[in-house]
């Protein structure tokens, strides 16, 4: 009896210890379902947070992309191309002329001053159809001196034909149309006011801006600054390319004769260090205008009986990646302008100009330029006590230059100049004149 009971108490103690432990197993069956779904949920939330996240980055792309669309200039969407140049000199006159500026000076002839010598914006448009267009609009003293050089048209009140346009600081120094006819390896045509093919130096650019401060004697007497007509450009290979043109003559947006001027060149690469560019002019350049001779005679000049011929040749040779030489030759001749004698004879000039440039470093280079130009019958250097009347001179030029480069796209260069003549009052000093002139000059030129 005793031991069926206690059997049964065991039973009971079983039954409550299955009980509990069943109890205790659902509690945490239900706590571990309860905590699955927790972490579920929150699995689910980042995630969301990760989709939403990647969602926001995605707009936040979109729009950036758009707004750099947007931002996206006119010019670009156009295919326009910007480039410009800014140069200020500061030139010092040794002789310190009294009251006179600096002789053989192109654009800088102000002595003892800052000047802006050029401010140009350059702007470009190359399609892929072909056609495009260049125009330089030129501000400071070579705008000046390079507009109020170029006939235009106009005349005074006497019916004399004048220079300039009348905008003294500004130039368009080219405007032209461009379109690559599709032959070979594309006829490159261009029809409108562009600069010459001749001579070893350029009015600056972004591309080009010379070796010196000054520009040479030839760049500014022997030949002219611009031509306005139509021009073909053609390369037969690396080695061969020929340049073929119409153009109204010298510094003539609209022609000053009836005729029509020949203008062209041809590239001959021989070596990837040599190169060789003959350039030719032909055709009548001078307006009807009457002339007094050295016996006190009135001839007149016929703009079509007068004919002027241009033959200019740049070799340019590079030893090595540091050194380059380059020799600038340029002969002219002119037809029935000189008055001499009672009757009109032919004016001639020829000039050598030497450049010899070496570059020390990346950031630090030098320049040698010499040249002789032999005016011989006093028709092309203009404004000196014997010049334009008839009478030969002979000009000389030396100037070291020291160029360093301050940062990308901005330079910094120093000259010394001497000019001498063989005429003994071409030069202003102080109160009289000299055979010689000797100039400092220094130079910051930024390009873009």
């Amino acid at each position: 009896m005793r031991r069926s009971r206690l059997f049964g108490w065991v039973a009971v103690v079983l039954m409550l210890g299955g009980g509990i432990s069943r109890v205790a197993l659902g509690a945490d069956s239900a706590l571990e379902e309860r905590v699955r779904t927790l972490e579920q949920k929150l699995e689910a939330q980042q995630k969301k947070s990760t989709t939403e996240q990647g969602s926001i980055q995605e707009r936040v792309d979109a729009i950036e992309k758009e707004v750099k669309a947007s931002e996206k200039s006119l010019a670009e969407k156009l295919g326009l191309t910007f480039h410009g140049l800014v140069a200020v000199d500061y030139l010092y006159d040794i002789n310190r002329p009294d009251g006179a500026q600096p002789a053989l000076r192109t654009f800088e002839d102000k002595r003892n001053s800052f000047l802006l010598n050029l401010a140009k914006l350059h702007i470009e448009r190359q399609s892929e159809t072909g056609l495009g267009f260049v125009t330089d609009l030129d501000f400071g003293e070579t705008g000046k001196i390079v507009n109020n050089t170029t006939y235009f048209g106009k005349t005074d009140d006497q019916g004399q034909d004048i220079t300039g346009n009348g905008t003294d600081f500004f130039d368009f120094s080219q405007f032209y149309l461009t379109y690559t006819v599709p032959v070979g390896s594309g006829i490159k045509l261009k029809a409108g006011r562009f600069v010459t093919l001749a001579g070893a130096e350029v009015i600056k650019t972004y591309n080009n801006i010379n070796y010196n401060v000054t520009n040479s004697i030839l760049f500014g007497y022997a030949i002219p600054f611009t031509h306005t007509g139509i021009m073909g450009s053609y390369a037969f290979n690396d080695q061969v390319s020929v340049d073929l043109g119409l153009v109204n003559g010298w510094d003539t947006v609209a022609d000053n004769n009836d005729g029509k001027s020949f203008h062209g060149g041809i590239s001959i690469v021989p070596h990837p260090k040599v190169s060789l560019y003959i350039c030719a002019m032909y055709g009548p350049e001078q307006t009807a205008h009457s002339v007094t001779d050295n016996l006190g005679n009135t001839l007149m000049v016929h703009p079509g009986l007068s004919k002027r011929l241009l033959l200019t040749t740049v070799l340019t040779v590079k030893p090595t990646d540091k050194l380059t030489l380059i020799l600038d030759h340029d002969y002219g001749r002119e037809s029935d302008v000189v008055p001499r004698d009672g009757d009109l004879q032919t004016a001639e000039w020829h000039g050598v100009a030497g450049y010899i440039t070496y570059a020390f470093t990346d950031a630090f280079s030098a320049t040698l330029r010499a040249e002789v130009f032999a005016d011989m019958d006093g028709a092309r250097v203009l404004g000196f006590p014997n010049g334009g009347n008839g009478l030969a001179s002979t000009y000389y030029e030396f100037t070291p230059t020291l160029t360093y480069k301050i940062v990308d796209g901005l330079v910094w260069r120093n000259e010394y100049r001497h000019d001498e003549s063989d005429t003994k009052k071409a030069f202003p000093r102080e109160k009289t004149f000299a055979r010689g002139q000797d100039t400092l000059a220094t130079e910051l030129v930024y390009t873009f």
